[in-house]
């Protein structure tokens, strides 16, 4: 690991802590745009938490799991537009939210399955009396979930790199095989979702955001930490309304 991702664990490490004192669970966000290694950062700090904590339940939770059923998003319409705010289900973000904020011990949330690019109505995620929640995703900051967060991460890929990841995710989920397209037919659809939908969903939704995150982590061609800037002083958050004691 690099000097600036040990760093970066350091101070999150304070962080959480800190807030292990509370009773409500620690929640660390982290986003970026599709394919910038989200999930796999997460899971790194999942490992992290577990190790230094392991008594305590550490569960990484993916906004991706609050996506509409793709039969809904195409009754609505919204099929070309998944991963746009509107395509998430806000009566289950809502319910996440609440449970989380007033302390609920056990927790069950859908889960998205990317072998089958849907949700899987067979499967649910139990959260059962979590400590640290480690939520990443496309909708981190946006303000359902920013109120929840203790700290935010934001990865910053180079376009031309995020691209090439994208395209390997693509072949690694077997998403030829899923869409009925070889070759050349699915580059161009590929390329056109990217185009049309990812990044557009990035520059409009999740950009923008960027300000609002804690820490931003540039990352380099082999996933290693090149920058590691510290916009926001290292406190949690007490001050959210969802996190208020009566």
């Amino acid at each position: 690991m690099t000097g600036q991702g040990e760093q970066l664990l350091h101070q999150l490490k304070m962080t959480i802590d800190k807030r292990l004192t509370e009773q409500r669970p620690v929640v660390i966000g982290v986003t970026g745009n599709v394919a910038s290694g989200k999930t796999t950062f997460a899971k790194r700090l999942q490992e992290f938490c577990q190790s230094q904590w392991p008594s305590c339940g550490t569960y990484l939770v993916s906004t991706d799991n609050f996506l509409m059923p793709n039969q809904r998003l195409r009754q609505a319409n919204l099929f070309d537009r998944k991963g746009f705010p509107e395509t998430y289900d806000s009566q289950q973000m809502q319910a996440f939210c609440t449970a989380l904020a007033t302390n609920d011990l056990e927790i069950a949330i859908p889960v998205y399955d990317h072998s089958i690019d849907d949700i899987n109505v067979h499967r649910h995620l139990l959260i059962d009396h979590p400590n640290i929640i480690i939520l990443e995703g496309l909708m981190v900051l946006q303000p359902i979930f920013r109120a929840l967060l203790d700290q935010s991460i934001f990865l910053e890929v180079p376009q031309s790199i995020n691209y090439q990841w994208y395209l390997a995710r693509c072949l690694r989920l077997n998403l030829p095989a899923i869409y009925h397209l070889e070759g050349a037919a699915f580059e161009k659809l590929a390329h056109d979702t990217w185009i049309n939908v990812n990044l557009r969903n990035y520059l409009d939704n999740v950009e923008p955001l960027q300000g609002q995150a804690d820490i931003v982590v540039s990352l380099g061609e082999q996933h290693e930490v090149v920058q590691l800037t510290v916009r926001h002083s290292l406190q949690f958050n007490t001050e959210s309304p969802l996190f208020a004691v009566n």
